[in-house]
């Protein structure tokens, strides 16, 4: 399997001490309030939660709804190298489940470049 967005051009949005977090800008798609954006999570160490193969990077394709400001992941796929290469180690498609995300932290930043709001950097 061959991940669609190989070819992305990440902005990395945001560091913390587990990785890089970046969007994919040209992903976005908005249909009324609802604008979908692709991100990934690149790992300094692998890792992994119970029962799955450790893993170096996670993108993920996520839904926020601009206007109550809430998220839902349509997909999440994980890989063994870093920048969404190697081997997909897991993917799958998630029904819509809207719900509150964090306000600090990369979600608040990828919710505002998706939704088209001013990023402070």
């Amino acid at each position: 399997m061959h991940s669609f967005y190989a070819f992305a051009i990440w902005d990395e949005t945001g560091r913390s001490i587990d990785g890089v977090a970046y969007a994919d800008v040209a992903s976005i798609q908005r249909n009324g309030t609802v604008a979908r954006i692709t991100t990934l999570l690149d790992l300094f160490q692998p890792n992994s939660t119970k029962n799955e193969t450790p893993y170096r990077s996670m993108q993920s394709i996520n839904d926020y709804d601009c206007k109550n400001i809430l998220k839902s992941t349509a997909q999440i796929t994980t890989y063994s190298k870093g920048m969404a290469s190697g081997n997909v180690l897991f993917s799958h498609n998630y029904e819509p489940k809207w719900k509150p995300f964090p306000q600090d932290g990369s979600d608040i930043i990828h919710y505002k470049i998706a939704c088209g709001l001013r990023v402070k950097k």
